[in-house]
């Protein structure tokens, strides 16, 4: 069994306009890009370690889809669309890990 680490992408998007006169604006749009954080994968709930509160995350949620109004994409470890077998084999063999 492999270990997954998921790429934890987080940005900040800033507007800004230099008007020169009312009718003359010049917008600027700025992206700020912190550098990426990789996290274990089957750290569901994010807490550093993969441990038995992921699995209980994980067996909750259990044979959802995509899609349906209870979905928790976290808990689709191996983001197939679906909480099944993989997902729980994947935090099992993590389980103990510091992510």
């Amino acid at each position: 069994m492999r270990t997954l680490y998921c790429a934890l992408f987080l940005f900040a998007i800033a507007v800004t306009a230099t008007c020169m006169r009312s009718s003359l604006c010049a917008p600027r749009l700025v992206f700020q890009v912190p550098p990426v954080k990789y996290i274990l994968c089957s750290d569901v709930n994010l807490d550093g370690y993969v441990n038995g509160k992921d699995a209980v995350i994980v067996g909750r949620n259990y044979s959802e889809v995509a899609g349906t109004p209870t979905w928790n994409p976290r808990a689709d470890v191996n983001g197939d669309g679906m909480v099944d077998v993989p997902d729980v084999a994947l935090v099992g063999s993590a389980f103990g890990s510091k992510a």
